[in-house]
């Protein structure tokens, strides 16, 4: 498995660990095999699949290092519970920062906010996370595009540009691109939504965004709001 991963002929190393985790499962390379398999599903990002494999190996070996694997691979397959208690036990660990777990937390609690309270408690958590405990460079622009993102959702249009702006300038991505979109959106700048609505629309010729739809939708709207621009009320 590993020398076909050497050559990244990835199926042929799944065939490889799946088949030398049919063997004794009391081998010391069972578990070797077991967390080779995880790692590559996680690669792959089948996430899912990844957290069964850390599942069992953390069953056989309680390592804070698997554990953050789990964590990781729990919060992208949408296992908010599992990827929260395992960023608890983690904390003061030696394998992941305090920053980095309390922005995994921030994320949660946005990824599941339903209301303004919800939002706001989000938001609290990840400025705390940022200027309090305090994050990496890489950390700080996914950091930006999640208090950006509730920054939005709570009507603060302004601080929420400044996020955003802050994020993009780290990292160009097509949901960074989309949030700038609907913030502008809502503070009617039409003419710098159109802009990026274009820009997506664009890229979405070599990138299949989920959210091309909405994209298209909103493009048309502020299209017609620039060329028919509302009469005002006085």
């Amino acid at each position: 498995g590993d020398a076909y991963l050497q050559e990244n002929k990835l199926d042929q190393a799944l065939i490889a660990y799946n088949r030398a985790l049919t063997g004794n499962e009391d081998d010391p390379t069972y578990v070797i095999a077991l967390e080779a398999l995880g790692d590559l599903y996680y690669g792959q990002r089948r996430f899912d699949l990844a957290q069964e494999s850390y599942d069992e190996l953390l069953q056989r070996e309680n390592r804070p290092e698997i554990r953050a694997k789990r964590m990781i691979a729990a919060y992208n397959s949408g296992d908010y519970q599992t990827a929260q208690r395992d960023a608890e036990r983690l904390e003061d660990s030696s394998v992941v920062s305090n920053g980095h777990l309390a922005l995994l937390q921030g994320k949660i609690l946005a990824d599941t906010a339903r209301n303004q309270a919800d939002w706001e408690d989000a938001l609290n958590q990840l400025v705390q996370a940022v200027v309090q405990i305090g994050v990496s460079p890489e950390s700080r622009a996914i950091a930006d595009e999640y208090i950006a993102r509730a920054n939005y959702e709570l009507g603060n249009y302004s601080d929420a540009l400044s996020s955003i702006k802050r994020a993009i300038n780290a990292g160009e991505t097509g949901s960074r691109h989309y949030l700038k979109a609907l913030i502008l959106e809502a503070e009617e700048d039409y003419v710098e939504a159109r802009e990026e609505y274009e820009f997506l629309l664009a890229w979405s010729e070599i990138f299949p965004y989920p959210f091309i739809d909405d994209v298209q939708e909103r493009y048309a709207k502020v299209v017609d709001l620039i060329e028919n621009p509302p009469e005002d009320d006085a």
